[in-house]
């Protein structure tokens, strides 16, 4: 399993034009590591909604490629956004899903589907996604890479081991209007 803080510290070190980070630790533990605008937008109180900005962000600007990065609990909100991504064949854009089998941010309830036997990769192969990489470890997250279509990183993570801080209402708005496109 991954830390955390390694995941971050990788995604800080890539070449995206913008990464859209998910509801409540996922965007405080980017914030955490200093992953700032305007490399950063960061959702607070949208379940579902990384990916859905993530592909506007993509459709707006082909010539640039970004990054969502949003919880497994989170991807359960909308997975009708599977749908829309496979028939505009948008692909410039890779989305990392956080797996820890809890709704972290909310008090660590676990996903009884995941705890059941039910399989992410299972879910994105039956809508069509073709590019699924199941990530254990570090070494195996090649998020650098260029790509000619979107890519899903399911990364097995550690939960948090303390409360990431809030962000500053000032920086969740700064990353949103910094992005012209």
């Amino acid at each position: 399993m991954i830390c955390p803080d390694q995941l971050m510290q990788i995604i800080k070190n890539t070449t995206y034009h913008k990464t859209v980070f998910g509801v409540g630790y996922i965007s405080r533990l980017a914030y955490q590591n200093d992953i700032l605008p305007p490399q950063a937008i960061y959702m607070t109180g949208g379940w579902g909604c990384v990916s859905s900005i993530s592909m506007g962000l993509a459709i707006g600007q082909e010539s640039q490629r970004y990054l969502a990065v949003d919880g497994d609990g989170s991807l359960f909100h909308n997975l009708s956004f599977l749908v829309t991504l496979k028939s505009l064949d948008i692909n410039n854009l890779d989305i990392i899903i956080v797996k820890n089998g809890c709704y972290e941010s909310t008090g660590g309830q676990q996903i009884k589907a995941l705890a059941n036997g039910l399989s992410i990769q299972d879910v994105l192969n039956g809508l069509g996604v073709e590019q699924v990489k199941e990530v254990r470890h570090l070494d195996d997250l090649d998020i650098n890479k260029n790509a000619e279509t979107t890519r899903f990183f399911v990364v097995h993570s550690k939960m948090a081991t303390s409360i990431p801080p809030r962000i500053p209402q000032t920086l969740i708005a700064e990353g949103f209007s910094n992005e012209n496109g």
